[in-house]
């Protein structure tokens, strides 16, 4: 039993918003002024219809390509 609470979780594959600006480096703000405006150049997320969220290999692809 000890084992398994040693064990650590996997990674959560969807960001918040506030994870995703976090580790790109820019305001929330920043990223919902180009979610609204159509821009964000990362495809927004909604799994099983909840808030909008990021794929976090999609995050990290993008950002490998700044």
């Amino acid at each position: 039993m000890v084992e398994q609470q040693n064990q650590k979780l996997p990674e959560a594959r969807f960001w918040t918003c506030q994870e995703t600006a976090q580790y790109l480096g820019v305001s929330i703000h920043t990223l919902y002024k180009k979610m609204s405006q159509g821009v964000c150049p990362i495809p927004i997320k909604r799994p099983m219809g909840s808030r909008p969220k990021f794929d976090c290999q999609d995050v990290r692809k993008y950002a490998d390509e700044l």
